[in-house]
């Protein structure tokens, strides 16, 4: 009998997950990396003109690829599922594909615990201001000279550094105060805002649930009874951005990108936000005006910022990198050598579901 056969994209299979090897039995993995679109969907007219599913293991980049309606007309009626090794799937029209019968899914909750641990950290460098310090040692080399930014009392709008006035001396009360005129402190104690409390917003829940903060969230619906008995702890739910975010010491992001989450960040909610607040976006960089946020930074509106996704990627506004009240990493929420296998299982479970089973799939997004 036939396996079906299954367009790999990407260069290599996971063949070292154990999963993978029962997976191979049931299907014919072809890895394939399209040129363009052009080559996507010719082969897709010819040489893969019977294939059940599509495993985007891989981003497939620096090509004219767009993931919408043309390309879909070009699925074949064998197609069944398109799965996508990750979270984010804002750059699919999930509509389009349905419309051909496709079923698109993600990893679902397979990655979510990398992603919190970034929150985490990120929440955890606001407060405590780590990312200055450590700028501040690598420049000085001298414990002492590094720590001469306690104290300061504003940020330059043109370098983005603490300003260090020339007869600035650190007494022993500076230690662990302030930094360029904003209080560093603990996050014990102090109110957090998750915005988007799905599969990832719960496990950052847990995490900062256990480092003291309080727990607020927004999303369009509130958890059930069952759901909330089985995070463990209380919190406490705000039918609106707008209506959290006042009471919030810490707000974290983590939604995916829709026409409803753009810019929720902007001129008009900056105006209520709690003096002093920290922001954490580890879901999508269209969540905040960049322009809005930088504004709040220099005039003391928010305390820290701590962004793992930004507004323009690939690229990186340099605004942003000159701050030193910013803490940057590179869109690495998942990006952990445990996090491959994962999402493998996690497709490969879909795939299996959907064109052996005739299921539904388990991580369906469209």
């Amino acid at each position: 009998m036939t396996k079906p056969r299954i367009l790999l994209l990407g260069t290599v299979p996971p063949a070292d997950n154990p999963d993978y090897a029962l997976f191979s039995r049931d299907f014919e993995v072809v890895p394939f990396v399209p040129k363009s679109m052009t080559d996507f969907c010719q082969k897709l007219d010819t040489i893969y003109n019977d294939i059940s599913a599509i495993w985007m293991f891989d981003f497939v980049e620096n090509t004219d690829i767009s993931y919408g309606a043309e390309l879909a007309s070009h699925f074949p009626e064998t197609l069944k599922v398109w799965a996508i090794a990750w979270v984010g799937y804002d750059f699919v029209d999930g509509a389009a594909f349905r419309k051909k019968g496709v079923i698109l899914t993600n990893t679902g909750s397979a990655t979510s615990p990398q992603v919190a641990d970034l929150a985490l950290y990120h929440v955890l460098a606001s407060y405590r201001g780590t990312s200055v310090f450590e700028r501040s040692l690598r420049d000085q080399l001298n414990l002492s000279e590094a720590r001469k930014i306690l104290g300061t009392k504003e940020f330059s709008p043109e370098t983005g550094l603490p300003v260090i006035p020339v007869d600035h001396r650190v007494n022993y009360f500076d230690y662990g105060m302030a930094i360029g005129g904003k209080v560093l402190n603990t996050p014990q104690d102090s109110t957090v805002g998750i915005v988007g409390l799905g599969a990832i917003g719960k496990e950052i829940a847990k995490r900062l649930n256990a480092i003291g903060m309080y727990v607020n969230y927004t999303k369009r619906s509130p958890l059930s009874e069952e759901e909330e008995k089985k995070l463990g702890f209380t919190v406490t739910y705000h039918e609106s951005f707008e209506k959290m975010i006042p009471y919030c010491d810490c707000i974290v992001f983590c939604v995916p990108h829709t026409p409803s989450t753009i810019h929720l960040l902007n001129e008009k909610t900056a105006k209520i936000l709690k003096p002093g607040v920290r922001i954490v976006n580890v879901g999508r960089g269209s969540a905040l005006d960049e322009n809005v946020l930088l504004q709040c930074l220099e005039d003391g509106t928010i305390s820290h910022a701590g962004l793992d996704v930004f507004e323009s990627e690939p690229l990186v506004d340099e605004r942003l990198v000159k701050r030193w009240d910013i803490t940057l990493t590179p869109h690495i929420g998942s990006t952990t050598s445990d996090n491959p296998k994962h999402a493998a299982k996690a497709n490969m479970a879909d795939i299996s579901n959907i064109v052996l089973h005739g299921g539904k799939g388990y991580n369906t997004v469209n």
